[in-house]
């Protein structure tokens, strides 16, 4: 497995970017990034929808293979930066592309698939969006046959072993543990000091589980803004939440460290624990674990508290 990421894009990606050389002329100082799924229909009308809305500055994130197409579509979007990965990247890896090549703070990252409504934006809710105190904005999310997503995530402990609550409904302005589906408005400079996404998580789920938690042990914090409404044009793929290889690097950076007085660090006995879940065989499992150990150590004054106070608060709060 790979060091675990300190800063922010340790890994390079080569890139090839057509046109977005400036600013459109809208007046909503929040950038995008449209994320790309192959094959969409849904492409032409969402962006000319964002451009209707007043999105001053637009980063479509490509599949790696070049599509011509995009030649025509930068010339008629010349406000849009089309950017082409040189690999397949996983969906936190084209983020932290995008959020290298926005240039607002604020940044809402969605779907080719969604849709915004032109009457959504209203000035009340960009004074909401532009507090610079909440690392993230989460919408309330549709279905294409106009049916309520689970937005609000509470995280818990059944049976001794991690586990997320969702509910699809939800008090305006209420905590939820992370963005449904990687989509909402993101603090770019807050993103950017928690280190972005783990690329060497290969699990959409667990990679987006792992920058969640991370960021409220952190210190930060994901709030549900009911006003900003956002739909699905088509079926889209359920989370999957396999416990599989980025599950443990997941429970070993979030869920094994203690904190105590002003630092966080994994207690040494906490290896059993970790070997008998990871099916490593010792030496592996010792590795990988005493990585994990060496991380949180570098890390360990930002951390403002730990999973299990973490989890008791958040039970607390909902009693």
């Amino acid at each position: 497995m790979n060091t675990i990421p300190l800063t922010f894009n340790e890994k390079q990606i080569n890139t090839t970017i057509i046109g977005g050389k400036e600013l459109s002329s809208g007046k909503i100082p929040i950038s995008v990034i449209l994320l790309n799924k192959s094959g969409t229909t849904f492409r032409v009308n969402n962006l000319e929808s964002l451009l209707r809305l007043g999105f001053t500055d637009i980063v479509s994130i490509e599949a790696p293979q070049r599509n011509f197409t995009l030649d025509e579509l930068a010339k008629k979007y010349s406000y849009v930066k089309f950017i082409i990965p040189g690999e397949q990247l996983s969906t936190g890896e084209m983020i932290n592309l995008g959020m290298q090549e926005v240039r607002n703070n604020k940044v809402l990252v969605l779907w080719d698939t969604m849709h915004v409504s032109t009457k959504v934006i209203t000035d009340r809710l960009l004074t909401t969006l532009l507090n610079d105190d909440v690392l993230c904005f989460v919408p309330f999310l549709f279905t294409d046959q106009m049916q309520n997503l689970p937005v609000k995530n509470i995280p818990s402990i059944d049976d001794g072993s991690f586990n997320v609550k969702s509910f699809s409904v939800a008090q305006d302005f209420s905590k939820t543990l992370y963005p449904f589906d990687f989509v909402g408005v993101y603090d770019k400079n807050r993103f950017i000091n928690l280190g972005g996404f783990d690329y060497t998580l290969t699990s959409s789920y667990w990679q987006l589980l792992d920058f969640a938690v991370r960021s409220y042990l952190w210190g930060e914090k994901t709030i549900i803004c009911s006003n900003l409404r956002i739909n699905y044009e088509c079926d889209f793929s359920l989370e999957d939440t396999t416990l599989d290889k980025s599950y443990l690097r997941f429970f070993l950076k979030n869920l094994s460290p203690r904190f105590v007085g002003d630092y966080a660090y994994i207690p040494k006995k906490e290896f059993f624990s970790y070997l008998n879940r990871s099916s490593l065989g010792f030496f592996k499992a010792f590795k990988t674990f005493k990585m994990a150990r060496n991380w949180v150590s570098k890390n360990k004054f930002r951390f403002k508290t730990d999973a299990q106070t973490l989890i008791s608060s958040w039970e607390n709060e909902n009693e």
